[in-house]
């Protein structure tokens, strides 16, 4: 009979496959010299003689070495570790399960006392980036023409950044109170009137920075300080509208944050406990092969030595009647090989005889 191998390349059970044809051998070798010893004398008798007899040593030898298989796989024990750690991973499971519900659970009843936008501040950066060009450009603007009519380098740009302060700080105040008004009208009159007033403001601002330049022999006539001025008021306000929030968005962001803290926080939690699961799962999975993988292991070993001792058994009937001087067959060696006994707890399905 050829050794059959079923080593699994995970858990290999070389060492059995080898054990039990090095002792399939052996018995057999010993029953076979058995059944030459006993028909030189003609035994088991043609009539009364007795199978189980014949072959009890042989069998007693291969239920053993079942036992010894069954003993070292122990499919028993993993199917008892298996049903166990189901319950446990399904007790588990349930309780991952219940966390993270709870946990989408809080986040939405935060989200419902966050009406407003999560994120009102995503476009402050990019306002805040593009003020601070605009203010820098109307710096340079105001420094360099400062500079051109007279005025030093360091007084140039203590003058120019007071300007564009003022003028910042001008739109940026208009457009806080464009966005509260109610209606089209208040919106025109703010804009319109804070126009109207920066105007005001940028010709008289003019006119008297003209006049003390042209006490030096500089003409720039008022109206392009007034232009320049105007443009950048204008801008900003543009700025300020579009992309600076509200106070009030910005007053719901800071109330929101520890809310928004908490909900990061739980969606953290959330991750690892979906990555526990996860864990726990590829574990049961992994352990639950391993006892499928011995059971199916233990029960393929057995049909293996099953048919190694119907092989023996066959063999041992061939030998001895070959040997016999009375060159009769025996009659029990026409009835059915007795099955193996095998170990308690051990329930497997073999094919007949």
């Amino acid at each position: 009979m050829k050794n059959l191998i079923i080593s699994n390349p995970k858990t290999s059970y070389r060492h059995l496959e080898e054990k039990i044809n090095k002792r399939h051998m052996a018995i057999q070798t010993e029953g076979v010299h058995y059944a030459k010893l006993v028909a030189l004398r003609n035994q088991p008798h043609v009539k009364t003689g007795d199978l189980l007899i014949f072959i009890g040593t042989v069998k007693a030898s291969y239920e053993k070495l079942i036992a010894e298989v069954v003993l070292e796989l122990q499919p028993a024990v993993h199917k008892h570790e298996n049903e166990m750690e189901g319950l446990y991973y399904e007790k588990v499971e349930k309780e991952l399960e219940k966390k993270i519900g709870e946990l989408d659970h809080q986040n939405h009843l935060a989200l419902g006392e966050m009406p407003h936008d999560q994120k009102p501040l995503g476009t402050l950066k990019l306002g805040l980036f593009l003020s601070g060009l605009l203010f820098a450009g109307e710096l340079v603007v105001h420094s360099q023409s400062l500079q051109v009519t007279g005025g030093n380098l360091l007084s140039s740009i203590f003058i120019g950044f007071g300007i564009t302060t003022a003028v910042f700080l001008f739109a940026h105040g208009t457009a806080i109170l464009y966005k509260r008004a109610e209606s089209k009208l208040k919106r025109r009159l703010i804009f319109f009137g804070a126009l109207g007033l920066v105007m005001v403001v940028f010709i008289a601002l003019s006119a008297l920075r003209s006049q003390f330049y042209a006490l030096h022999g500089i003409v720039i006539h008022p109206v392009y300080f007034t232009l320049f001025n105007t443009f950048f008021f204008i801008v900003s306000f543009i700025i300020a509208l579009l992309l600076f929030p509200s106070l009030e968005t910005i007053r719901h962001y800071f109330r929101n944050r520890p809310l928004k803290k908490q909900m990061k926080d739980r969606e953290r939690q959330k991750t690892a406990f979906e990555h526990e699961k996860k864990q726990n799962c590829k574990t049961f999975l992994d352990n639950s092969k391993e006892g499928v993988r011995a059971y199916n292991s233990c029960r393929t070993f057995i049909l293996i030595i099953w048919k190694q001792f119907e092989e023996t058994v066959q063999k041992m009937k061939q030998v001895n009647e070959n040997t016999r001087q009375d060159c009769h067959t025996p009659e029990c060696f026409k009835i059915p090989t007795p099955s193996l006994e095998l170990p308690k707890n051990i329930s497997l399905t073999f094919p007949d005889n």
